[in-house]
C-alpha cells in the first residue's frame, strides 16, 4: 500500500467504537498510526482450568476481592498451604497406596484383570510427575 493511499485513524469514544469500525475497516489502510507494541511471552507456562460451583467460584471471588488480589492467586495460594499441610502431616498418599487404588478402580469400574490393570497404573504412574523414577 502506497503512503497515499493510508488513512489518519480517527478518535473513538470506546474499545466498541474502535472494534465496530475495524470490524467494516482494513487495518492495513491504518498501519502506520498504530503503536509499537512489546511484550514478552512464556511459552513453558501452563494453565490448568478446573470446574467448581457457581456458589462457591462466587465466595472466593469475593474472598479475594476483599483482600485485593485475583481469584486464581487466592485459589493458587490456598492450594499450595493445604498440600504443604497434608505433606507435613503425612496425610499425602504414598506411591504404592495410589498404584493400588488405581488398580482396584480399572478392576472395578473397567472390568480389567488385575495383570491388565497393574500394567494400566504403571503406564498412568509414570506419566504423572509425582511418580516418575
Amino acid at each position: 500500500m502506497t503512503k497515499s493511499e493510508l488513512k489518519n485513524l480517527p478518535r473513538f469514544g470506546s474499545l466498541d467504537e474502535l472494534v465496530k469500525f475495524f470490524d467494516t475497516h482494513d487495518l492495513g489502510e491504518y498501519w502506520t498510526e498504530m503503536p509499537e507494541a512489546h511484550f514478552e511471552v512464556d511459552v513453558n507456562r501452563k494453565t490448568h482450568l478446573f470446574a467448581i460451583n457457581t456458589e462457591l467460584a462466587n465466595k472466593l471471588t469475593d474472598i479475594a476481592k476483599s483482600r485485593k488480589i485475583s481469584s486464581e492467586v487466592l485459589i493458587s495460594t490456598w492450594l499450595k498451604e493445604k498440600i504443604q499441610e497434608q505433606i507435613e502431616n503425612g496425610e499425602l498418599a504414598s506411591k504404592e497406596q495410589v498404584r493400588e487404588g488405581s488398580i482396584n478402580a480399572a478392576m472395578k469400574f473397567r472390568g480389567k484383570t488385575r495383570a491388565k490393570a497393574e500394567k494400566m497404573a504403571d503406564e498412568m504412574m509414570q506419566k504423572l510427575p509425582r511418580w516418575r523414577e
